[in-house]
């Protein structure tokens, strides 16, 4: 060891030899291997802050990647390691208080945090209520509105016969005394002393009869067949167009079987307390054909009332959300989605002799750009052995919904109904406009119908009971009248 220390100190750069008495040479070296160094360095982290290679004419870029113990990221990484530990720290602090059949995994960043149960199969529950909400507002769209409407016949004396309080499925009609008492307040519910107040101004002193609950838009399903029974008149339920307070009604143990009755007597309590006579208790009826309606009152719109759903996990309003959703689907459904409908069977001559061929004509009908899916389809449906041909094509047509045209239809509308909310939708059915539209011509259908919320038009279409109410044909008339005239 001393020899070798020797030996350099004798030869090295230190010692002044012939080579180190060149000054300029010895400069071009250091120089050199300065070059060498850097080039070498340079070269290095090029090909690591970007390799690119060439797979199958794609071009794959490789991130840099920093070491997780490189002094450039240590605070980072510190810093990182002290908040995860932290959070899973918390976690399991009350990670020991959740419900044995509960499943919960926290992550962030891919690093697990912490973790209950986090393989065992559940269902579940109130997450399904993210794809209601995300439904909803794609069908109904985020400025839907529930209304709910009272009718009757008001004489000018202040007279009814009987009050027919009309359900529109409104979650979220509530009551003052019931938003105090509820452990999770409703935060965005419909007054129903508002509507109230609206009755008494309108003049209404005296009702011969009753308020009326109607709650027909929907089914008459009062629980969720798959629910335990356990949930009934807890969790959710009983179900009805036609709801206040929840179906709660103060001072009870248990929700009444009929929520709409419930509803038509919270009213009349209200009413009663505003000085209005009543002659018979609450009940539930048919309301005659064109009873005029008194006053309504609306929700706030539907991205509140999923709000409120998902902030209090609110299986009612969960479960009428839905219900709206089917019901809108009943005049729409068919326009979401490409259809198809055997319509005319053929095979063979004579009852004993079996046919060697068959043939089907299938109506289909396509969203537009969909109608290759839809050919697609039928053919894996029936399988290779069958011929597929087409008879007659037509398209599909979709129009932007703005324009000076389409103002003025909604605002012909809104003239006639201030509360109508117009959507555009897709017809079903054959159009002229398939031949205009060949001529640069832009065209919508505009068919104003006012009808009652428990009439099904739509299941009429085409059927031998088809029909419209007198009263809904003068509105279409008048609204027709409006937009023609200022179009």
């Amino acid at each position: 060891m001393r020899f070798t220390q020797v030996s350099r100190a004798d030869n090295g750069f230190g010692a002044r030899s012939r080579q180190s008495a060149n000054p300029l040479r010895t400069i071009s070296i250091i120089a050199f291997v300065g070059l060498l160094f850097f080039g070498g360095l340079y070269v290095a982290l090029s090909r690591t802050a970007s390799r690119v290679t060439h797979r199958n004419d794609r071009i794959v870029t490789t991130v840099p990647r920093v070491s997780v113990l490189s002094a450039r990221r240590a605070p980072n990484t510190l810093s990182v390691i002290t908040r995860t530990g932290k959070v899973s720290r918390a976690f399991a602090n009350f990670a020991a208080d959740f419900p044995t059949q509960s499943c919960v995994a926290v992550e962030w960043m891919g690093i697990r945090l912490g973790a209950v149960n986090s393989t065992k199969a559940l269902i579940p529950a109130s997450s399904t209520k993210l794809i209601i909400a995300s439904v909803a507002l794609e069908i109904l769209k985020p400025e839907f509105v529930y209304t709910t409407r009272v009718h009757g016949t008001l004489d000018a004396n202040g007279s009814v016969a009987d009050l027919f309080f009309v359900g529109g499925g409104d979650p979220l009609i509530v009551r003052n005394e019931y938003v105090a008492s509820e452990k999770y307040p409703t935060t965005s519910g419909t007054s129903l002393e508002k509507l109230a107040d609206s009755l008494v101004a309108t003049g209404l002193k005296r009702v011969a009869g009753s308020v009326v609950g109607i709650d027909s838009r929907y089914d008459d399903k009062r629980f969720v067949d798959v629910w335990p029974q356990d949930f009934h008149y807890t969790e959710a339920g009983p179900l009805g167009a036609l709801f206040v307070d929840d179906g709660v009604v103060l001072g009870l143990a248990t929700k009444p079987d009929d929520p709409a009755v419930s509803a038509a007597t919270e009213l009349q309590n209200l009413l009663s307390a505003r000085g209005v006579l009543f002659g018979a208790l609450p009940r539930r009826d048919a309301m005659p054909t064109g009873t005029p309606e008194i006053a309504s009152i609306q929700s706030a719109p539907l991205t509140s009332v999923i709000q409120e759903m998902m902030v209090n996990s609110d299986n009612n309003s969960a479960e009428l959300l839905l219900k709206e959703i089917g019901f809108a689907a009943t005049m729409i459904g068919a326009t979401l989605q490409n259809t198809a409908n055997p319509t005319m069977l053929e095979a063979g001559y004579k009852a004993n002799v079996i046919p060697g061929s068959a043939s089907a004509v299938v109506d289909g009908r396509f969203i537009p750009g969909f109608e290759d899916e839809l050919n697609e389809t039928i053919k894996s449906i029936i399988g290779e052995h069958v011929r597929v041909e087409t008879i007659t094509r037509d398209k599909a047509l979709e129009v932007p919904f703005e324009g000076d045209l389409v103002e003025a239809m909604c605002n012909a509308l809104i003239k006639e109904d201030a509360v109508a909310i117009p959507v555009p939708y897709v017809m079903s059915g054959g159009t002229d406009n398939k031949a205009l539209a060949d001529l640069g011509i832009i065209g919508y259908g505009f068919s104003p119908l006012k009808l009652d919320a428990d009439f099904d038009f739509t299941a009429m279409f085409h059927g031998v009971d088809e029909r419209v109410p007198i009263e809904g044909l003068t509105f279409g008339a008048r609204v027709l009248k409006e937009f023609l005239e200022n179009a």
